[in-house]
């Protein structure tokens, strides 16, 4: 049975003087890479810190990514190390360019909530320090913490 509902919003879009490939295609994409988490889809509010009533947001950007089918994971593991929910995103570019994606982990979900308000909004069982790891093509980009209180 799942407890959290797990989101994932990919955008891709070229900035302004990064659309041409780059001479160097080779170059590992974990090597112009950047995350950060959020509470807002726009990363307004940066945070290391939720509750059970916030969105998790975890902002990633390529500087480069080269052409062609890429897979971005991302595994969510609870306060207890438990694997609580994964997701799997096909990315295909047409050519190397930057990219930028979000995804969200979300407490609530088609009447969990209800089920959560009816025993308690402090469920140990998701308070604490969560882990998220975050792979391309099978290589782990980065693991993160954050904690829900």
């Amino acid at each position: 049975m799942r407890h959290i509902f797990l989101c994932l919003l990919a955008c891709s879009f070229l900035l302004p003087g990064k659309t041409q490939a780059s001479p160097d295609d080779s170059k590992p994409a974990s090597q112009a890479f950047s995350h950060y988490l959020s509470r807002d889809e726009k990363g307004m509010e940066k945070s290391q810190t939720f509750t059970l009533s916030d969105k998790v947001y975890l902002h990633i950007q390529f500087s480069h990514l080269p052409k062609g089918n890429h897979r971005l994971k991302a595994l969510w593991f609870s306060p207890k190390g438990k694997l609580q929910e994964k997701t799997d995103f096909p990315i295909s570019l047409s050519q190397s360019q930057s990219y930028q994606a979000y995804l969200w982990l979300s407490f609530e979900s088609r009447g969990w909530l209800s089920k959560l308000q009816s025993r308690s909004l402090s469920m140990p069982e998701f308070m604490g320090e969560w882990r998220v790891e975050l792979y391309l093509n099978q290589q782990k980009l980065l693991e993160d913490r954050f904690s829900v209180q």
